[in-house]
């Protein structure tokens, strides 16, 4: 478990939230979660876009963009290497489910320790297997990273008490979407391709900037009985940026293929 450094409410440092937060009663929120490095957040800009965008999708108001980036250039300046999680919670007044005609955002911020196992799974590669879990479809939330996370709790709890590192998770409609909190590339008759996220899913930031240097990966839905014919399973996230499967099932897979991909996404992270 990583030690928190830093967190905060609307730029108040405190080490609490109001039992009334949305994002508490109901997960009527949004987050993101970026990697410091150097005293800097990587990718922040990518990162606020993908909160607007959020909000905008599910109708959260009362956010000062331009104050949020240079609250997180702030706080980022004092770690050399952690995590950084914003969370942007719809508001704190409630007519039950809905929200108050006065309900504005309030901005929830932390700093913690880097899961620095990432540096060895990079290097070696991870096992995965397959979850029993499936994923919900719901098209009007497909991408976005909401604060209702369920699904995630229910496959951590999973693999668990599996002898895997990672689990692949598929929808209901049998298509392969990520796996507990990375997107997934794969590499199957020779061709690498990547889900389809329009029904279930998150698009992750290190998946759009891969797909858009290596524009010949094709997104499309991946069926399970395609498994069989898997060479090599790339899994992504903003702090990873990459890690190779080495085995699937038992089986072993290429690492030395996903070489590239990884370099690049060092590189630019």
């Amino acid at each position: 478990m990583s030690k928190m450094l830093f967190s905060s409410v609307n730029g108040q440092q405190v080490d609490h939230v109001s039992i009334n937060e949305r994002t508490i009663q109901y997960g009527d929120g949004v987050f993101t979660t970026a990697k410091i490095a150097g005293g800097e957040v990587v990718w922040l800009n990518r990162h606020i876009d993908r909160l607007r965008n959020a909000c905008q999708k599910i109708m959260i108001t009362g956010v000062d963009w331009s104050l949020l980036t240079d609250e997180l250039s702030h706080v980022a300046k004092n770690y050399q290497h952690a995590t950084l999680k914003v969370i942007i919670s719809a508001g704190q007044q409630s007519k039950a489910y809905a929200r108050a005609d006065d309900c504005t955002a309030n901005i929830l911020i932390y700093v913690n320790e880097f899961p620095s196992h990432y540096f060895e799974w990079q290097e070696k590669g991870i096992s995965i297997g397959v979850a029993k879990t499936r994923l919900g479809i719901n098209s009007a939330l497909a991408g976005l990273k909401h604060t209702n996370r369920l699904e995630q709790v229910l496959l951590k709890n999973e693999v668990a008490s599996t002898e895997y590192q990672d689990l692949l998770a598929f929808n209901e409609l049998d298509n392969l979407i990520e796996s507990i909190s990375s997107n997934v590339f794969l590499l199957i008759n020779n061709e690498w391709v990547t889900p389809k996220l329009d029904k279930s899913g998150v698009d992750g930031l290190s998946r759009q900037v891969l797909l858009a240097q290596y524009p010949q990966i094709k997104v499309r839905d991946v069926q399970q009985a395609e498994l069989v014919n898997i060479q090599a399973i790339l899994l992504t996230n903003c702090l990873m940026p990459a890690v190779p499967i080495s085995s699937f099932e038992g089986k072993a897979l290429s690492i030395e293929v996903c070489r590239p991909f990884i370099s690049y996404l060092n590189e630019v992270s």
